[in-house]
């Protein structure tokens, strides 16, 4: 029987899991735990030192917009107070030579044009490491002058076309187009830069992008989408995929179920 030697192996990758708050849940209580890491910025510096210790190839920071009913609501959680997503990864890209950043932005309560500037930004700051995971965001209209929240099927009609404008943004300027000739004149070559002209249900964008160009063609899509409709934009656009899964067993001397 032929075997698959460990060096023509798929490459495992490991990818940590943070929230910009800084801990999860209770966790802040326990003995020697970081207790201002949504204020104190050497504290993301440290995790991503150690992370690179450990070989770790990503981190991916999770991010809401949740409102918050009363002050009462928040009282015994650290939940209220997080990092902008991209603010704090702005700052994380130049803390690491390899580690992938991935950030969450809710398409329901962005618009395409400022999320691909930011992530195109990032990429380029980061040497190519930068990574989008793509939410629509199961709360927080509230915030965003809406009096409930957005159907759920509209919210993934719109996801689906929002990635679409990103990733067309993201291509209206090529890599070879800016010249930058001194004896010329010539700062880039018109026929690399492709207006977008987008017009669809929900968008138009003109474009084309005024950033710098992403080093990686485009940059790394996530998803963890759940539902039907979440399914069906991972399996279009994610690159990354984040899933919760139950290991079941049954123990064979006792016939309990983990």
């Amino acid at each position: 029987m032929a075997t698959t030697s460990r060096s023509a192996r798929a490459p495992f990758l490991l990818g940590a899991y943070f929230t910009g708050s800084g801990t999860n849940g209770d966790a802040w209580r326990a003995p020697g735990e970081d207790l201002d890491a949504d204020l104190d910025f050497d504290r993301y510096r440290n995790y991503v030192s150690l992370l690179k210790k450990g070989r770790f190839d990503a981190i991916f920071l999770y991010d809401n917009v949740l409102p918050i009913p009363t002050p009462q609501a928040v009282a015994r959680t650290p939940a209220l107070a997080r990092w902008d997503t991209f603010t704090l990864l702005a700052a994380l890209a130049v803390t690491s030579s390899h580690i992938g950043l991935i950030g969450t932005a809710s398409t329901t309560f962005n618009e395409p044009y400022n999320i691909a500037r930011q992530i195109a930004s990032l990429d380029r700051l980061n040497g190519g490491r930068a990574g989008w995971n793509v939410v629509t965001a199961t709360r927080g209209g509230e915030n965003f002058n809406l009096l409930s929240h957005v159907d759920h099927a509209a919210r993934y009609e719109r996801a689906h076309e929002f990635v679409d404008v990103v990733k067309g943004l993201w291509n209206s300027i090529g890599p070879d187009a800016f010249i930058r000739s001194r004896e010329t004149g010539q700062w880039l070559d018109p026929d690399h830069v492709h207006p977008l002209n987008h017009e669809g249900r929900f968008f138009r964008v003109a474009g084309p992008l005024n950033a710098p160009p992403p080093i990686q063609r485009p940059p790394i899509l996530a998803q963890a989408g759940a539902s039907g409709a979440g399914k069906d934009l991972a399996a279009r656009i994610g690159e990354v995929i984040y899933t919760a899964e139950w290991l079941c067993c049954v123990n064979a001397r006792s016939g309990f179920t983990e």
